[in-house]
């Protein structure tokens, strides 16, 4: 078998049919990144509400624990509430949890990201206002030395 040489201006002709894109492919490529950019664009600014809607209800429950913390002298009734008021937050603070470990990966890549921390740290605010409650309602009343660290600053 004798192997001629290859002809340049065939393989010239067969390169072309390959480098340059035919207008349907040509369109195609422009429109993918198009609509990924704007499919991306919709998607973070849903991501950006959702953070800033769970920070306005974090913030509506601070507010209340708060308040809770002002009860004095709860009957057993109110302790109740409060102990039910107690484990939803608990609850509410393992679902955000939940959901910080789900968008974290994409605020490591740049979505986000302001929220994303503004939000971290009213989930910190909502950590320690559930502690204030329990710290009046559980941990300071079995306290000794709490009450009578009250009752000098009362005598003063």
């Amino acid at each position: 078998m004798v192997v001629s040489e290859p002809n340049i201006k065939n393989l010239s002709k067969s390169f072309l049919t390959y480098s340059i894109p035919t207008r349907s492919e040509k369109k195609k490529e422009e429109s993918i990144p198009q609509e990924l950019l704007k499919l991306l664009k919709v998607k973070v600014g849903e991501l950006k509400d959702t953070i800033e809607m769970k920070e306005e209800r974090i913030e509506k429950m601070i507010s209340v624990l708060e308040k809770i913390t002002w009860v004095t002298n709860p009957d057993a009734e109110e302790m109740q509430l409060i102990e039910g008021i107690v484990e939803d937050t608990k609850t509410y603070l393992n679902q955000e949890m939940k959901f910080v470990s789900t968008v974290k990966p994409l605020v490591l890549k740049g979505f986000a990201k302001k929220e994303f921390r503004s939000f971290l740290g009213s989930v910190d605010d909502l950590r320690e206002a559930l502690q204030d409650v329990q710290s009046v309602f559980y941990t300071l009343p079995n306290n000794k030395d709490f009450y009578e660290s009250l009752k000098d600053l009362e005598d003063l």
